[in-house]
């Protein structure tokens, strides 16, 4: 990744972590009080096809960010003039940027 011109990288794990503590305490808050179950919102492909296909389930799906998004804010907390690039095997993730209106928020610099 060097020769490619990276400084650093940084595992995804540790935003899946962050993302598990997030949706269980939201889970905690929610079910069975608000809503009889809630579903997980770290794909963002089944997110959208859950949304599109079964609208009324809609508003059970977690509002946690996918571990993607909650790596990259804890780089720029870290080191806010990093450019942040993602390389992952799924295809689903590269579009989810331009999905969120505050992708640039976290994105640029």
């Amino acid at each position: 990744m060097k020769q490619l011109g990276f400084e650093g990288l940084e595992e995804v794990a540790v935003g899946a972590d962050l993302c598990a503590v997030e949706e269980a305490e939201e889970f905690m808050e929610h079910v069975p009080a608000r809503q009889p179950f809630m579903a997980t919102s770290c794909c963002p492909a089944w997110s959208v096809m859950a949304k599109k296909e079964f609208p009324g389930f809609a508003p059970y799906i977690s509002m946690t960010m996918t571990p993607m998004v909650l790596t990259a804010r804890l780089q720029k907390r870290k080191h806010p003039d990093c450019k942040i690039a993602f390389i992952g095997p799924c295809a689903a993730k590269s579009w989810r940027p331009a999905a969120v209106a505050s992708a640039a928020r976290w994105t640029s610099c």
